[in-house]
């Protein structure tokens, strides 16, 4: 049988938000009166596959807006981005244009607004489809905190927002976000499967050595792939939205062919996939690790933290500490004083 790994790599990441409900409206939004937005997540992305807006399937993606109603009246369009998923689950670039069940519209938490009352039916201000969808998020960990948005389809609308909230440099292989800059590894003299650069808040100071990969197997004899051990890795830029930029990172293993990461970044989030498939028959793996590497600018002031950890966390300074393994924390937290990670 073949053996499959996945690592993720996951920066700024959160408990992911509850996409609570998608309602179909025709002509009038139910609820009599608005009801303020009450969530204060900001970071997260909202993702909505295209299978749940089964009205919209099949709509040019150019077609559909999302609005947020502000308590007393509707407010302008939100950053959205639609990006086309085949239907091998593969992001592409350009698919067919048209809304697909795996496509995926993705927003900012941040941009979610208050319920809007039935007084205020959106056909009455917008030239839109008499049918629309009102969007309802909200935070697992505090079920009563909730926002709302309304994805709506229209052929005379075009986008009016401005805002963008990350960008990508193709020439230095960098995100730029409003709270990172992040590079690829798969540039410059030594490139490697991963990621070397990572600067927060502007600062421009590089705390980031590598990140690492660890695959132990057997394949007649021992084997063990690492980062560097993947051959002529390369970054694509999938898409370059105003949402979040995606990427597809490539390298060959030696015993298992060509190995892919796919890197998603937002304003403050930076969620990494990594799929190592080996795929002949005979490999067997016996251990994965991933962890990272930090530069020396990282200095002796930075802590640690985890549930395991004291208050203060433990310094990074390259001594050993006693942190206790178990229970497994579900957190850990970095502290520098360019910012926190």
């Amino acid at each position: 049988m073949p053996s499959t790994f996945i690592y993720k790599l996951s920066f700024f990441l959160l408990t992911l938000l509850v996409l609570s409900s998608l309602i179909l409206i025709s002509q009038t939004v139910a609820g009599a009166v608005s009801v303020p937005k009450t969530l204060d997540r900001d970071l997260e992305p909202v993702i909505i596959k295209g299978a749940n807006v089964g009205r919209f399937v099949s709509a040019p993606i150019q077609q559909l807006f999302v609005y947020t109603y502000t308590g007393s009246n509707w407010g302008e369009q939100i950053p959205i981005q639609i990006d086309e998923v085949t239907a091998a689950g593969s992001y592409t670039l350009i698919e067919d244009n048209l809304l697909d069940a795996n496509d995926e519209i993705v927003f900012m938490a941040l941009d979610l607004g208050a319920r809007a009352p039935s007084t205020a039916p959106l056909t009455m201000t917008l030239p839109i489809s008499d049918n629309w969808y009102e969007i309802e998020v909200s935070d697992p960990t505090a079920p009563t905190k909730k926002g709302w948005a309304y994805l709506v389809r229209s052929t005379v609308l075009a986008p009016t927002f401005g805002d963008d909230y990350v960008d990508y440099n193709n020439l230095n292989q960098r995100v730029m976000a409003n709270q990172y800059e992040l590079g690829m590894a798969t540039t410059g003299a030594d490139p490697f499967f991963g990621v070397d650069y990572l600067a927060l808040n502007g600062s421009g100071v590089d705390i980031l050595d590598r990140t690492k990969l660890r695959v132990n197997a057997t394949f007649f004899v021992p084997v063990t792939i690492t980062e560097e051990g993947l051959t002529n890795p390369q970054t694509t830029l999938l898409k370059d939205g105003p949402v979040r930029v995606l990427l597809r990172q490539t390298g060959n293993a030696s015993i298992a062919g060509q190995q892919e990461a796919i890197f998603k970044a937002y304003a403050s989030l930076l969620q990494g996939i990594a799929h190592i498939n080996f795929n002949s028959s005979g490999i067997t793996i016996s251990s994965a690790r991933t962890s990272v590497d930090f530069s020396s600018s990282i200095s002796p002031t930075t802590t640690f933290h985890n549930a395991n950890t004291p208050p203060n966390g433990v310094l990074i300074n390259g001594n050993p500490d006693s942190v206790a393994a178990l229970p497994l924390s579900h957190w850990s937290q970095i502290n520098h004083s360019s910012g926190r990670l």
